[in-house]
């Protein structure tokens, strides 16, 4: 649920933005476009606040979902998806402009976020959650606390050689 109330003001920005900025918003806001300016301004901000945390979570869905020890393999997995995401990602807006016009970006951001609801609503109905998640460790303040926590859990738990 956590990962669709991200997506859902994504798409709504997206929306607001292609819609509103067509003609340079005169007709909403006569030819000063003053507020189409300011959402224009502020969109960037509000879209990044609702993306930026879905790597994040869908980071920590994958964890706790994985088996013990394959938190590398995880990692790696999630890092490549990313990264192949930023290469596919401005591909096909490039692509679709040709089709879509000066909205393209806006309406491929909103049908990304459309697909990941539409799987998030899938996964929610076939898969079961997790029993028990995996135990969350807090992180040191700075890397001397670091150092002296890593030390003492190396004391208390002896490496197999």
């Amino acid at each position: 649920m956590v990962i669709i109330s991200l997506a859902i003001p994504a798409i709504l920005v997206m929306i607001a933005v292609a819609v509103i900025g067509d003609g340079e918003g005169r007709a909403f806001t006569g030819a000063q476009g003053s507020i189409v300016q300011t959402f224009a301004f502020l969109s960037p901000v509000l879209l990044g606040a609702a993306i930026f945390p879905l790597y994040s979570v869908s980071s920590a869905l994958a964890f706790d979902r994985a088996a013990d020890g394959t938190t590398t393999e995880v990692s790696s997995t999630l890092l490549l998806l990313y990264s192949i995401g930023s290469v596919v990602g401005p591909t096909t807006v490039l692509a679709t402009s040709s089709v879509v016009g000066d909205n393209a970006l806006q309406w491929c951001v909103v049908a990304v976020n459309l697909v990941l609801i539409a799987v998030a609503f899938l996964r929610l109905s076939r898969i079961q959650a997790p029993e028990e998640p995996s135990p969350s460790v807090p992180i040191p303040e700075n890397s001397l606390k670091m150092v002296q926590e890593a030390g003492r859990i190396s004391e208390e738990e002896p490496l197999d050689v």
